[in-house]
This record gives C-alpha cells, sequence and structure tokens, in this order.
C-alpha cells in the first residue's frame, strides 16, 4: 500500500521537474523533455549540435525575456537564468535572425513598447 507521504514525494518530485519544449528546426512535432535535474537539462543543451542555426530561448509567461543568439554556449548560459525562473523552457531553432527576429516580435506585439510612438 502506498503511504500519502510517498504520493506527497512523489507529487513534489514532478512538480519539480524542468520541461524543455524543443522545437527543432525542420520538425512540425515539438516534444517536451522532462529533465529530473537543472543539470542534466544543461547537459542535454550542451549536446546539441550547433549547424548554422539560430536560436530562441524564453520560458513561460507573457512578461518572460526573450534571447535569439547564434551559439549554443549562450543558450546553454542564459539557461542557467531561466531555468531559475521557470519549470518551462522553450526553445526553438531558426534557419535566420529574421525569421527568429520575427517570431520573437510577434510574442511582444501585446507590449506597450512593441511599436514605436
Amino acid at each position: 500500500m502506498v503511504k500519502n507521504t510517498q504520493i506527497q514525494r512523489l507529487t513534489l518530485n514532478l512538480r519539480d521537474m524542468k520541461t524543455l519544449h524543443y522545437a527543432k528546426l525542420g520538425n512540425e512535432n515539438i516534444p517536451k523533455l522532462k529533465f529530473k535535474t537543472d543539470k542534466m537539462l544543461y547537459e542535454y543543451l550542451v549536446e546539441i549540435e550547433q549547424e548554422n542555426k539560430i536560436y530562441l530561448l524564453t520560458r513561460s509567461g507573457v512578461d518572460s525575456e526573450i534571447f535569439v543568439t547564434d551559439s549554443i554556449e549562450c543558450i546553454n548560459t542564459y539557461a542557467h537564468f531561466v531555468v531559475n525562473e521557470s519549470d518551462d523552457i522553450f526553445l526553438q531553432e531558426y534557419d535566420s535572425f529574421e525569421s527568429a527576429y520575427h517570431v520573437a516580435h510577434m510574442m511582444r506585439e501585446g507590449h506597450e513598447l512593441c511599436y514605436d510612438k
């Protein structure tokens, strides 16, 4: 028989997991990759092959920072800050800065500073 404390521990462990929503270039499916620890997430990010891709990284939340770069090393560094703020991390790959910044712009269209006055 499962005890109530075991159920509580299991619930807390699932709640503490980090989820990476990784939209790879050319792949329509966006898998939700779950990581038990922040370290496991960082190790996964370091292993991503960098081949002329642009990355957009953000976390859940309307006012989340959006980071665009062509360096997976920068993504890994920025992820250390993002992971502390959220359990859901979103990483997207693009073939150009133009495409990535277009998506970042669309993500901010509701913001009062999105357009010149």
